[in-house]
């Protein structure tokens, strides 16, 4: 008798799940639907695929379609002949988990509240991926785990979602079978690979572009890591040959992910698929390569600031019904990445989303605006605004101000330009509504997950 209770209440518990489960998905779709504006325009295809690739950590200017002097990306180069080139493109964070956060829920990170790896992106917030999935879409992700991983709330809306990988040499083959799969009904896939971050090196590309009669301080290290590099410079500064080694190396690791790239393309192409897709293809943030700003007297690496070095990134638009090859530089964001495949896919616009659809921006000369947060560990929430002329930093009571055609950002000269450092401090100001908010929910982390972090250095 004891023993038939027991399963009955199992069986009514389940039941229960399953109807809660039932019920959440449902007011989750109709949520959605009230929030979703239909419509179509030209560019628009309703039939086609959408392929957004993450290349994390890779600076803009790195690349050889942005006019790099090192051949860093040989097939983003051939896509990029056939594409909308954003060439002023930032981040809304200098760091992979608020960015990506940013970038498919179209929010600030201040309205997210996902500022590092202690949070999530809470579930009140609908994903570009639960869009895609409840207007037909099959979704999958296969992305370098850590910073993108399911535990921060990014698989909300995907199918399939892997995350046990780490460079694209292991997301992009999945994807390839997948792919293969599924080819029969559209389809959208994030790809996600970790190649340029630190440490630089571990690839096949590694020594491409160093020296032969490199003698210096990393010579013989495999891999060259953040705290390797603060360890070596700690007591004597880096000579300009150590860093362009540095830089040699993290920019053989940028042809790396451009080889995996190249091999999905061509996959696409045999298949039939190419011209049945989208590509967005874009970097999360930059990284400071020795860079030596106001905020340090000695060369610096890594990506936890708001200059451009952290937060300049790559964005490639390339559609069947936009038949543009243009480069666009008006300044824009991560934030409109997630309207724009909306856009594009004739889904319409969603009203929670705070970027807009970079087919404006195409079709428009006016002048725009890009803001970014960082929140330290500390933790100081600062943050900057950015037009094709002026940036403002915003470090809790110090402003500082930079014409950009300084391209070092080197000298604030805030006190000689009140009026414009007015003026995009009101712009902050009106944007960024709820700093002082509580963070998101709390994630919880896999220890692998963990490991890679601190592989990273973003935890230690």
């Amino acid at each position: 008798m004891k023993k038939d209770l027991i399963l009955a209440a199992i069986v009514i518990l389940s039941l229960i799940a399953v109807f809660w489960g039932v019920y959440l998905s449902y007011s989750r779709n109709e949520f959605i639907n009230q929030n979703l504006e239909h419509y179509e325009t030209p560019y628009s295809c309703k039939d086609c695929n959408v392929i957004l690739i993450s290349i994390d950590t890779l600076r803009a200017d790195h690349t050889s379609f942005m006019g790099y002097f090192r051949n860093t990306t040989p097939n983003l180069d051939k896509l990029a002949e056939e594409s909308v080139i954003f060439e002023n493109a930032f981040a809304q964070a200098p760091s992979t988990i608020p960015s990506h956060a940013s970038i498919f829920a179209s929010l600030y990170p201040s309205k997210h509240g996902t500022f590092n790896e202690t949070y999530r992106l809470p579930e009140k917030f609908v994903t570009l991926a639960e869009i895609m999935r409840y207007n037909g879409y099959n979704t999958a992700a296969f992305v370098g785990d850590d910073g993108v991983a399911a535990s921060f709330g990014f698989n909300r809306g995907f199918q399939v979602y892997d995350d046990y990988s780490f460079w694209f040499s292991g997301t992009v083959p999945k994807a390839i079978k997948w792919i293969e799969a599924n080819k029969e009904k559209k389809f959208f896939l994030f790809l996600h690979g970790y190649e340029p971050h630190e440490p630089y090196g571990d690839s096949e590309f590694s020594d491409l572009f160093t020296k032969t009669n490199y003698s210096g301080r990393f010579m013989g290290h495999k891999e060259i890591s953040e705290n390797e590099i603060e360890a070596v410079s700690k007591n004597t500064d880096l000579s300009g040959d150590d860093i362009n080694y540095i830089k040699a190396k993290y920019d053989g690791d940028i042809r790396q992910a451009d080889k995996f790239i190249g091999l999905l393309i061509d996959k696409l192409k045999t298949s039939g698929l190419y011209d049945k897709t989208t590509f967005i293809i874009f970097s999360d943030h930059g990284e400071r390569l020795g860079e030596i700003h106001p905020d340090s007297q000695m060369p610096r690496f890594g990506h936890r600031d708001l200059f451009d070095d952290a937060l300049h990134t790559v964005l490639i638009v390339k559609s069947p019904n936009l038949e543009l090859s243009k480069r666009v530089k008006q300044v824009v964001s991560g934030i409109d990445i997630a309207p724009s495949v909306l856009e594009l896919s004739g889904v319409g616009k969603f009203k929670q989303f705070e970027g807009k659809s970079l087919l404006n921006t195409i079709f428009n000369e006016s002048e725009s605006f890009s803001i970014s947060e960082h929140v330290t560990n500390t933790p100081q929430h600062y943050t900057s605004v950015r037009s094709s002329k002026w940036k403002l930093i915003e470090r809790g009571s110090i402003l500082e101000l930079y014409n950009l055609e300084d391209r070092e950002e080197a000298n604030n000269i805030i006190d000689s330009n009140l009026a414009v450092a007015n003026e995009l401090f009101e712009i902050l100001q009106n944007t960024i509504t709820n700093k002082d908010k509580e963070p998101a929910e709390k994630a919880v982390v896999e220890d692998r997950i963990l490991e890679n972090l601190k592989r990273l250095g973003y935890v230690t």
